[in-house]
């Protein structure tokens, strides 16, 4: 009996043993915790983790749009184009998930480069959105790596949620020198939010090395009302126009109204 006692024990400090000991996290799994860490502690201003992610990836869309915009006159042409009457623009004609057009690689690729090289440089492009999933604790992503962030944003924004651009004061043109300023809607009820504003002047090269210039500006229903202030692009969420159409209802933003920002 004594003998079974001790096999007993030696089996239960066996297992007692095992479940101690941790697996060691990998450098890939760590991110992932720095990256839901991290997106949890930036939603102050927001109404959950949710909505913070949201925002943020509104930021990234319109950043990266008016950057392709404001460097390349065929992205340029690709956004002007797709302008409807009411000064918006379906995310899902610029991004989409069934086919790459030249406007998505392009957008891609940027990201990718941004991501990866931790670029533009501060001296030339100091301001842009956040890192979509927090700052990685090994330095940036690799590229595969990077590549799926993108992914998953898009698929975010265009598969899982319904997201539009508006242009209140039109889109103006594309002459060689360019102000934009793109916005994420606040996804609250806040009536102002921080944009980036992009000055695009080849010419004045001396200045801006590559050419651009980028600085943090308040949004709000006065800086839409400048009449200089062209081509303000704010991403914003659109939610179903029935409630029969079981996608973008948007109720936990029941006292929103994103068509109405900024008032």
């Amino acid at each position: 009996m004594k003998h079974y006692k001790i096999i007993l024990l030696a089996v239960l400090s066996l297992l007692a043993f095992s479940c101690s000991v941790e697996e060691p996290i990998t450098p890939t799994e760590e991110l992932n915790l720095s990256v839901q860490n991290d997106t949890e502690l930036s939603n102050s201003k927001s109404q959950g983790t949710d909505a913070a992610v949201f925002e943020n990836y509104l930021e990234w869309a319109g950043y990266l749009s008016l950057r392709l915009a404001a460097e390349n006159p065929g992205h340029y042409n690709q956004i002007s184009n797709a302008i409807q009457l009411d000064g918006t623009i379906q995310l899902y004609q610029l991004l989409s998930e069934s086919g790459e057009t030249t406007f998505q690689a392009a957008f891609e690729d940027l990201m990718v480069d941004i991501l990866t090289n931790d670029l533009p440089d501060p001296d030339t492009d100091g301001a842009k959105p956040p890192p979509p999933n927090g700052d990685p604790p090994f330095g940036p992503p690799t590229e595969e790596e990077a590549q799926q962030i993108v992914d998953d944003m898009i698929d975010y924004l265009v598969v899982d949620n319904c997201v539009e651009f508006y242009f209140p004061n039109g889109f103006g043109p594309w002459n060689g020198f360019t102000t934009m300023t793109s916005v994420a809607h606040p996804m609250n009820t806040d009536n102002y939010n921080d944009g980036i504003r992009r000055h695009y002047f080849p010419i004045y090269n001396a200045l801006y090395p590559n050419g651009t210039n980028t600085d943090i500006v308040t949004v709000n229903q006065a800086y839409v009302n400048v009449s200089t202030n062209f081509s303000i692009l704010i991403a914003r969420p659109v939610k179903a126009s029935t409630p029969f159409d079981p996608m973008c209802q948007y109720n936990e933003y029941s006292g929103i109204n994103f068509q109405n920002w900024p008032q």
